[in-house]
């Protein structure tokens, strides 16, 4: 089946009224806005300081659109019909078709296999495994953080491989796909806590955790950091914004044990400072500070 999208503009200040009207309409299943504004309380909620330019500039208007079936488009008049009592403005509609495979398949395109040194091959689940190298993972990333191409989490994985002993017991702190708690299980982890703030996250993690037979030793649930946690790990991974980091670091000895490793990135270049300080100021020693492009990966012992 062909859907035709409808797209407009409307005055920011009208979006939440409009957004409410095209909800309201039972044959939408659903709209999209392509609001990019961030207010100073956004960026506090989500660590942000650092944003594209187009962020931190106000939209005056707001584009938003929907979609209906090709059998349906007389509907379109009659949503005008709804939203112009609400906008001074005459509406257009710019269209576009579109093919419904397309929205299930399109952003499949932008991952790929792909080996991390010498032992670690990461592939998306519609693509075969290498199995020329010892340790394969197959992900299908969903909406979760973590496909592996990320600087971030290669930096992770490398930093895994080289300090995570057979029977470590590891803490994965905001798990996004999952892929490194099943890096670490497949690397010969005891057992594996996986912990995420998005329930999205945490289903995507579960079914990748399902999908690489590691269910007997990786336990996915929602958390918000590591609250709630009791036990303590050889090894915590945390692949977060800096700034969550060093949150993280206030209460990091309460569940990494003595001589255990913390794993860090989520780090840009001139934030590793501040998360080293973090560390070092809760008494960890500082190991490695590892890079990648603009991204940096720390690495202390307890």
């Amino acid at each position: 089946m062909n859907w035709i999208k409808y797209s407009f503009r409307v005055p920011a200040e009208k979006l939440d009224i409009v957004t409410a009207v095209l909800t309201d309409v039972p044959y939408l299943q659903g709209i999209e806005i392509e609001d990019y504004s961030l207010t100073e309380e956004d960026c506090r909620a989500l660590f942000v300081d650092i944003l594209p330019e187009e962020l931190n500039q106000k939209q005056e208007s707001i584009p938003i659109s929907f979609y209906l079936s090709e059998d349906m488009t007389e509907k379109a008049e009659e949503i005008k019909t709804f939203l112009r009592p609400f906008l001074c403005q005459e509406i257009v509609f710019t269209t576009y078709s579109t093919a419904e495979e397309d929205w299930a398949n399109s952003w499949k395109k932008y991952y790929h296999s792909f080996a991390v040194g010498e032992k670690i091959f990461i592939y998306p689940i519609w693509e075969e495994a290498d199995h020329n190298y010892p340790i394969t993972i197959g992900l299908d990333p969903g909406m979760a953080f973590g496909s592996g191409t990320h600087e971030t989490t290669e930096l992770c994985l490398r930093a895994l491989e080289k300090y995570m002993q057979p029977g470590d017991q590891v803490l994965d702190v905001g798990t996004g796909s999952g892929i490194l708690a099943i890096a670490a299980a497949k690397l010969g982890a005891g057992q594996v806590l996986a912990i995420d703030l998005d329930e999205n996250a945490v289903k995507v993690a579960k079914e990748n955790v399902e999908f690489n037979g590691e269910q007997t030793r990786i336990t996915v649930r929602t958390g918000n950091l590591a609250e709630g946690v009791t036990a303590q790990y050889e090894v915590v991974v945390a692949n977060i914004l800096a700034e969550v980091i060093c949150l993280l670091a206030k209460d990091i000895k309460k569940f990494l044990k003595s001589g255990g490793i913390f794993i860090t990135s989520g780090i840009i270049a001139d934030k590793v400072g501040a998360v080293e300080k973090a560390l070092t100021d809760e008494g960890l020693k500082v190991i490695e500070i590892a890079e990648k492009g603009e991204w940096r990966m720390v690495a202390a012992h307890a």
